[in-house]
């Protein structure tokens, strides 16, 4: 079982597309760009942004409820072009209960590309894998239907409707009640992609975590053979078994690696991992 997540430090995710991060102040301009849009502010419980100003104190909020340990709150930024396009993350946190809400919100530029489908499959996968979430909840307006169309995609099942159960912009306003649950097999279908080019020595690899890296039909070569006899080494004092698969030499195939036993504290492999050729065709996954 993994050791669980203490909100000793901001995590950064990374997907094929994107990369999650904590929100920097050079932010506060794609922040207003973004909740400025009347499209994107439609559904949600405040006004469209006028300043900067505005996305500073959305800011502040994102920094208390991580300092509170009430929920997180990540940048979607494209790695591509380094704009942060979005929003995603856990808010409402009961530690008791094991359960939390996630929330999202994307520019309309980014609408219709599968954006929150990638991104919101690895929050989901961290709520449930590093917090240890039993449960993971989501609200959204009935007439919302892209949002409720993200949610069953995402294997969340509606339980209800609070009808009148908030008063935003002048009226009362009905929401529909979603949750998806840690037992359920749609939780963890899409586990995050990590391309290794973009793994800093601050990016943890959770100790019971399967770590897959695809090399997508390229040969394997003698220095990364004599790397993974180095990495089996590495890991063997500190588990019980790890097992690669398809390592012929000379052979393109996927290499599977797994840590059987938990650790006491999560640990890092980048510096390791950043050793492999390759890095502009190589991935991991956790799953």
């Amino acid at each position: 079982m993994n050791t669980k997540f203490a909100f000793d430090y901001f995590p950064v995710l990374h997907t094929e597309r994107f990369t999650l991060r904590d929100a920097q102040e050079l932010d506060c301009h794609d922040l207003l760009a973004l909740y400025s849009d009347e499209r994107v502010a439609q559904f949600l419980p405040l006004e469209p942004f006028k300043s900067v100003d505005d996305a500073k104190e959305e800011m502040g909020w994102y920094k208390r409820i991580f300092t509170e340990q009430s929920g997180l709150r990540w940048m979607i930024e494209d790695t591509e072009s380094g704009r942060v396009i979005g929003t995603c993350g856990f808010l409402n946190r009961e530690a008791v209960h094991n359960r939390a809400e996630i929330g999202y919100d994307l520019h309309p530029d980014y609408w219709g590309r599968g954006v929150m489908t990638e991104v919101a499959r690895s929050v989901i996968y961290f709520g449930f894998v590093d917090m240890q979430l039993n449960k993971i909840e989501a609200k959204a307006d009935p007439q919302n239907e892209g949002s409720i169309a993200l949610l069953k995609k995402l294997g969340f099942q509606q339980e209800g409707l609070l009808r009148e159960h908030e008063f935003e912009k002048g009226r009362y306003v009905d929401l529909a009640v979603f949750s998806v649950l840690n037992s359920e097999p749609l939780a963890r279908e899409s586990a995050p992609w990590i391309p290794l080019d973009q793994l800093n020595d601050d990016d943890k690899i959770w100790a019971g975590t399967k770590i897959r890296q695809y090399n997508v039909g390229l040969h394997v070569t003698d220095k990364q053979n004599d790397y993974y006899d180095y990495l089996v080494s590495y890991i063997y004092g500190n588990a019980d078994h790890l097992q690669l698969t398809n390592l012929s030499k000379g052979e393109a195939g996927n290499i599977l690696c797994v840590i059987q036993k938990d650790l006491p504290n999560h640990y890092s492999l980048a510096s390791k991992l950043k050793e492999m050729v390759g890095l502009d065709y190589t991935y991991v996954q956790f799953d």
